[in-house]
């Protein structure tokens, strides 16, 4: 019987939750991944999988020491601004709640990891107030190591330990941001490029009925990352079981 998912969980693009993702994997588990898991950042994307999909509860889950809270307290506290897919898909959040006042309420980067928190649960029971909504800080303390790579692809309930081991590529250091529409990962790799000095990017084809759209897709990242020519980006598949549910 194939077994159907009921359950979304939010988290952070960084390397270090992979394994803190796979550990929650149940099988019937939508991942959906994006810089510092900001809800209103994939906001397209819940809204297509809680329409084609029986979901009933959604798991949101940020982290301490997160590169992308780093990144938005230096621009925060300098008053400063960055590109239109960053502040769309990650800075707005905290600039429309914070106003003049952002020294006042986040003091560190964990400080404004907290208060993403907050909002993000906030966020997530006001546009669907009939799911069960669960959340917790996770613990990544620690640097990542090796070198670093960024998985561009679907949400999926795929264990991250097989599609690195599918695509050659470093457990521990490959980061992995998962939109429906995989044009909305600008945010993400855009930060990626110029936070962590990404450079390789895979993108991952879950469902090869999708690779049209998905090439149509990179096509239109590509160009919008002309400018930058020294990130590189590679399409590849990777194979399912018949007991992993493909989402679209």
């Amino acid at each position: 019987m194939e077994v159907q998912p009921n359950k979304i969980a939010i988290i952070c693009m960084d390397a270090r939750m992979n394994r803190i993702a796979d550990s929650i994997n149940d099988g019937r588990t939508i991942f959906v991944r994006t810089a510092a898991a900001n809800p209103p950042g994939v906001i397209n994307t819940l809204n297509s999988l809680t329409e084609k999909n029986s979901i009933s509860s959604i798991f949101y889950m940020p982290h301490n020491d997160c590169g992308a809270c780093k990144f938005t307290h230096a621009i925060m506290s300098k008053g400063e601004g960055s590109t239109q897919e960053i502040e769309k898909g990650l800075i707005s959040t905290i600039r429309s709640y914070s106003k003049n006042n952002y020294s006042n309420i986040c003091r560190s980067p964990d400080d404004l990891s907290i208060k993403l928190q907050e909002l993000g649960i906030n966020f997530i029971q006001h546009h669907y107030p009939t799911m069960a909504v669960s959340s917790r800080m996770a613990d990544t303390s620690y640097q990542v190591t090796g070198e670093k790579r960024m998985i561009l692809s679907r949400p999926s309930s795929m264990k991250y330990s097989e599609m690195c081991s599918q695509l050659e590529l470093p457990y521990d250091s490959t980061y992995v941001s998962q939109h429906t529409n995989l044009i909305e990962s600008l945010c993400d790799i855009q930060l990626s490029s110029s936070a962590l000095h990404i450079t390789n990017f895979t993108v991952a084809i879950i469902d090869d009925s999708e690779r049209q759209k998905i090439e149509d897709e990179v096509a239109v990242i590509r160009d919008a990352l002309k400018h930058v020519p020294q990130i590189d980006i590679s399409i590849e598949e990777v194979n399912t079981t018949a007991e992993r549910e493909k989402i679209r």
